[in-house]
């Protein structure tokens, strides 16, 4: 019972820590209300990032695919890859939206090595709905003490792990195949 307590004390003082309690908008006025802040928050960083059109492709892609042989990229996955992957993960970059990082992995190995790998498998063998992985969430980082406007967070993306692992192995072998 007193492992609960402590969780749960741990998870309130983190949540208190992390809640933006009120934010100042353009016109110097105080918004407090969670709807209110959302909404500004949603608008500025949206309005930063801009609109993208499609332009057309100036380049011949065929062309480049047929310069390089690609059998290979889809092979499946070999635990010598995976475990690779595992052992060069940065241990203390941002976690992702589970609130693992690196460091968890890689202690951990031993106990999630078997559902890493047959994510992997899945994933080679289209078994697997790319939308419970592929997804991230957008966490706003402090740059101050006490932030008071939305200029006073960094946006960063949270990704899945696993999906990180699962493109590293995917660009370690387009990187091989180009040089």
């Amino acid at each position: 019972m007193r492992i609960l307590t402590f969780f749960h004390t741990m998870a309130t003082i983190a949540h208190k820590r992390n809640f933006i309690v009120s934010l100042t908008n353009t016109d110097g006025s105080i918004i407090t209300d969670h709807e209110q802040k959302a909404n500004m928050l949603w608008t500025n960083y949206k309005n930063g990032l801009g609109v993208s059109e499609f332009t057309d492709i100036s380049y011949n892609l065929s062309s480049l695919l047929l310069m390089h042989n690609l059998e290979d990229l889809d092979a499946d996955f070999t635990d010598g890859e995976i475990e690779g992957v595992i052992k060069n993960l940065p241990n203390s970059h941002a976690p992702g939206p589970d609130g693992f990082n690196g460091l968890f992995i890689k202690k951990c190995w031993n106990f999630i090595k078997d559902d890493f790998i047959r994510l992997f498998k899945d994933f080679c063998d289209n078994n697997i709905n790319l939308s419970s992985i592929n997804s991230s969430f957008i966490a706003l980082i402090p740059k101050k003490e006490n932030p008071e406007n939305i200029d006073d967070y960094m946006p960063i993306s949270l990704l899945n792990y696993s999906l990180k692992c699962i493109t590293k192995i995917l660009s370690s072998r387009l990187q091989k195949v180009i040089l």
